[in-house]
């Protein structure tokens, strides 16, 4: 059966305080606003007093941002019309009796990544507007998140929230880790610079001896796992390095704040040109020729050059895409 199709844009458009946010201009509006909008959101949870909890915890974060997340038991979520919701947050069981029960989940995820095949990368790159995609995040504990019964769907999920970690759930950081670069291309890139633009910055990225611009998505991509990478705990000096934001070491270097020091400069500063080393070292495995411009290979510059070649990336990837992807 066909099911109804829904303009949000046009909704958000007509009501624009439907967001439940002031109108009064974007610095009264939470940081990553541009990239969730005004929703809806689905939230399907599982069985465990837990899982309830935190379905109801995600759905008042929701709230508190003028975004409805509809919360639905899992055994009820095939009553639903997927393709309604710009969001989806999986909530899987507190405890884990039998494997079989992880198989809805997955499912779930499946189906609706059917529905809406982009995420939250689309919506940062500019590929996608933010009411066309749909960003599917996946809580739980550690151990059920990683089971093989989830192995498949995990491919299809934008974020994951351990809840076995000490820092609480917050279902809106994914969007507030990367740059917003929609806005920047809008800005910088205007109809009549863009070619010339592109140019430029292609050519900053031949200076890294990048020869081939095919691999322009893969050093993005590759530089966007080691993100991933350093989203563990056991990098105790890289995890979460400035209190109370939840930046790794990589994505501060990546994203800002700018100039900031967390507790002694020089380790600061060291951990710093740590983590810039590997992840050049790990787009070398992408192109084995890549080296930092005009053979600098001290420290000096370096943090400052790798957040310049990802964002020539990015705005080059996104290019490469084309206006209608």
């Amino acid at each position: 059966m066909l099911e109804p199709h829904i303009d949000v844009g046009a909704s958000a458009r007509q009501y624009p305080s439907m967001t439940g946010l002031p109108m009064d201009g974007a610095s009264s509006r939470p940081r990553g606003w541009q990239l969730h909008r005004s929703g809806p959101w689905l939230g399907a949870y599982g069985s465990g007093p837990d899982s309830e909890d935190a379905a109801i915890q995600a759905r008042d974060q929701g709230l508190a941002r003028g975004i409805d997340i509809v919360l639905h038991p899992i055994d009820e979520v095939q009553q639903v019309h997927l393709v309604h919701f710009t969001g989806l947050v999986v909530v899987l069981p507190s405890q884990l009796a039998d494997p079989l029960a992880l198989r809805p989940f997955a499912r779930l995820i499946g189906d609706y990544r059917a529905r809406r095949p982009e995420g939250l990368e689309s919506i940062i790159n500019g590929s996608c507007e933010w009411f066309a995609a749909g960003v599917v995040q996946v809580v739980g504990l550690r151990a059920i998140i990683q089971h093989p019964a989830m192995r498949t769907a995990l491919g299809r999920v934008c974020a994951r929230h351990y809840t076995d970690d000490s820092g609480p759930l917050d279902v809106f950081q994914p969007y507030t880790r990367r740059p917003l670069l929609t806005q920047q291309l809008d800005e910088q890139l205007t109809s009549a610079t863009r070619d010339e633009n592109i140019e430029r910055l292609w050519r900053d990225v031949q200076a890294w001896g990048v020869t081939d611009i095919q691999d322009v998505p893969r050093l993005r991509k590759s530089i966007d796992n080691f993100r991933d990478y350093y989203e563990d705990k056991r990098f105790s000096q890289l995890y979460r390095p400035i209190s109370n934001n939840p930046q790794n070491r990589l994505d501060i270097i990546l994203d800002g704040p700018d100039g900031e020091v967390a507790g002694n400069r020089t380790t600061w500063m060291e951990n710093g040109a740590r983590v810039c080393r590997n992840v050049v070292e790990g787009l070398k495995k992408v192109v084995p020729e890549l080296t930092r411009p005009r053979g600098r290979n001290n420290t000096k510059g370096a943090q400052k050059e790798l957040r310049r070649l990802y964002r020539n990336l990015r705005i080059i990837e996104n290019y490469m895409r084309g206006p209608n992807e």
